[in-house]
């Protein structure tokens, strides 16, 4: 191999593979937690203001 040229990892296609089946499942995963929530994921509890 000269020097400068770009080496192809002979396993992307499959490690691009894994990573959106990662993807998928962290997004159902998520999905999940914003459900059992009812939509309150990442928001403040209702408090009575002052």
């Amino acid at each position: 191999m000269q020097i400068g040229e770009k080496q192809r990892h002979p396993n992307t296609d499959a490690e691009l593979n894994v990573m959106t089946k990662l993807c998928e499942q962290l997004d159902h995963y998520v999905s999940g937690l914003r459900r059992s929530n009812k939509g309150t994921y990442g928001a403040a509890p209702d408090r009575p203001r002052d």
